[in-house]
Parts: C-alpha cells; sequence; structure tokens
C-alpha cells in the first residue's frame, strides 16, 4: 500500500487504486467544495479511470447554496503569493478553495453511508431541519 500526495497523481496514475478527498462544503448540486486543488485532482483521475471519494459529515451540506443564495470562494491577500510590485497589468488571485462539480465524485463518504452525491443531498433534506436553518442565514429574503 502508498500513499501519494495529490499532486503527483499523473505519476501514479496506473497505479491508484481511489482517490480520497476531504468535504468543506456540499453545495445542493452535489459539487464539492475543498482546498485549492481538489478540482484538477479529480478532472485527472476522472480521464484515468480512478474512483474519487469525498470524506464528510452530512452537516457540511451548505444551507446557502441550498437556498440559491451565492456562495463565495473567498479570496486571500495576493501578497502572500507576490508582493514585491512593480509588475504592470499582472492581477494576483489567491484562492484556498475551488469547486469540483459532481460528475467527478464517485461517492461521499459520510455518517449517511457511501452515497453518489445525488443521493447524498436528498438523504441530508430527509435528515436534517433544514428549514429551521433559513431565519438564520444572512439575506434569508
Amino acid at each position: 500500500m502508498n500513499l501519494i500526495i495529490d499532486a503527483a497523481i499523473g505519476k501514479f496514475a496506473s497505479q491508484i487504486d481511489f482517490v480520497l478527498i476531504g468535504v468543506d462544503s456540499v453545495l445542493r448540486d452535489g459539487s464539492i467544495i475543498n482546498k485549492i486543488g481538489t478540482y484538477p485532482l479529480a478532472v485527472i483521475a476522472k480521464s484515468n479511470k480512478i474512483d474519487v471519494f469525498a470524506a464528510g459529515d452530512s452537516h457540511k451540506y451548505n444551507l446557502r447554496s441550498h437556498y440559491g443564495q451565492e456562495v463565495i470562494i473567498e479570496k486571500k491577500p495576493s501578497n502572500e503569493i507576490y508582493d514585491k510590485g512593480g509588475i504592470r497589468n499582472l492581477e494576483i488571485h489567491n484562492y484556498y478553495f475551488d469547486i469540483t462539480p459532481p460528475d467527478y465524485i464517485t461517492g461521499i463518504i459520510s455518517d449517511l453511508g457511501v452515497l453518489n452525491t445525488q443521493k447524498f443531498v436528498e438523504k441530508v433534506k430527509e435528515s436534517i431541519p433544514i428549514e429551521w436553518f433559513k431565519y438564520f442565514l444572512k439575506d434569508n429574503g
């Protein structure tokens, strides 16, 4: 058995049984928000016919997304990447998270079991009193 870092997937693709990622948030369409680099990792895995499983609790379901509110991927300070200045027309993008579409996720491993993304979202809606949380969200209309 071997454990490799995500950036090494191309080198080891023929030897990988599956990819396991974390979950910071699950959107209502089954997309996964996780650390930056997760989306390209999932794309490479799928192109090599490698299953991608996301592990996280059902409480990671994103209620803002559920109610159609905008989910903002926070941008961090650009000086964390480059702070020398002096380069014209250089815009620095420093995101800590990305969104992986559900088509790239084989299943979500959670307290609800191992489910495909659609079933996970359905089960969350059945098991959590989602309507109760609506009034605690900003911009709840």
